[in-house]
């Protein structure tokens, strides 16, 4: 493992798993792209034909409803994006642009696709990867949900958010009431400002 992009994605979680020859059969579909401070890497509705491990510089992860910008997520070095990409290539969901310049490193899914059909274990171990992320941010998102739809039935029978404030909060110990202004996303751990 002396190449230094090995070392790189060896220390990403969703690649963290393969060995030194997967990594090599994953690196095969890869390659380095570069982004300019306001240049949109992809905009909400594009195609998902990539998705994206950044090396340095921050993204901004954002969507823009009725001439409103709404804040996701920042994403920063090692952070990967587009991901449900590799699995079923529909449009993105929000916008991204670079806060600062950014060095980048492009998954093309043509070339994971290449990998997969060709039943190469790097694609599969990366696949089980996305899987578990999906499902842990479905377990978050559910629990959000039953706390947003907990703290308005509570607000609609009289209690205060106060009264709740212990039993309403999220798994990191911040309270609904000091997150209510950013809104549900905001609770989401996998949305937050790493």
């Amino acid at each position: 493992m002396s190449h230094p992009l090995q070392q790189f994605f060896a220390q990403v979680p969703l690649f963290s798993k393969l060995n030194g020859d997967e990594l090599n059969e994953l690196l095969r579909a890869i390659k380095p792209s570069q982004l300019k401070e306001g240049e949109f890497l992809c905009r909400e509705g594009d195609p998902s034909n990539a998705a994206y491990v950044i090396q340095s510089g921050t993204l901004d992860v954002f969507l823009e409803r009725k001439d409103v910008s709404v804040p996701l997520a920042q994403l920063g070095a090692n952070d990967v994006l587009g991901e449900i990409a590799l699995l079923d290539g529909q449009p993105r969901t929000a916008h991204v642009r670079a806060m600062s310049d950014v060095t980048l490193f492009e998954i093309d899914r043509t070339e994971f696709d290449f990998l997969r059909r060709n039943l190469h274990p790097a694609a599969y171990k990366v696949i089980r990867e996305i899987a578990i992320t999906l499902c842990e941010r479905v377990r978050q998102s559910n629990s959000i949900i039953r706390q947003t739809v907990s703290e308005r039935d509570q607000i609609e029978s009289g209690q205060t958010v106060d009264d709740t404030q212990e039993t309403l909060s999220s798994e990191d110990g911040d309270s609904v009431s000091d997150e209510g202004e950013k809104g549900v996303l905001s609770r989401l751990a996998f949305w937050r400002n790493k």
